[in-house]
């Protein structure tokens, strides 16, 4: 199984933040941590940092990890992958299965990608959100950015 490296949690921790206390997101939804959502998010929870950390990364194999690694019939790199990974985590699973960002990635078409990763900017009633403008700018910057291995000389 390939997990989000580094430069994808990152990215995904700046544009989440982590409330340690219930809050309802922009849908009325109760949410906590990082995006963490579900029956047991109710008004006046609290959590410390380490639950919201440990929930955090349960959450984003559960959301962008393992449905990637189900759905991606490719190979990518570690930065492409986890580009992929904050973009699933934002919009689900769901979101992202009938996106044609995983649907250009499935042929081939790899320099399209961004494109397609831009097209997830607007909030639920269809306004442009200029954060998700930032998040899926960011995404494409790490989709493009490729590592570079150092090694030494003899």
């Amino acid at each position: 199984m390939i997990i989000c490296n580094q430069a994808g949690i990152e990215l995904i921790e700046s544009f989440e933040g982590c409330p340690l206390t219930a809050y309802q997101d922009t849908r009325g939804i109760w949410t906590i941590g990082r995006g963490h959502t579900g029956p047991e998010v109710v008004p006046g929870l609290i959590w410390t940092q380490v639950q919201a950390d440990q929930q955090f990364l349960q959450d984003l194999h559960q959301r962008a990890e393992g449905p990637l690694n189900q759905l991606l019939r490719v190979t990518l790199n570690p930065n492409q992958f986890a580009a992929l990974c904050s973009l699933a985590f934002n919009i689900g699973a769901g979101g992202f299965r009938a996106s044609s960002a995983l649907h250009l990635c499935n042929l081939g078409e790899l320099d399209q990608v961004p494109a397609h990763i831009l097209l997830w900017d607007r909030n639920h009633d269809g306004s442009i959100n200029a954060g998700l403008v930032r998040r899926r700018q960011a995404e494409c910057a790490l989709w493009a950015k490729t590592e570079i291995t150092a090694f030494m000389r003899d």
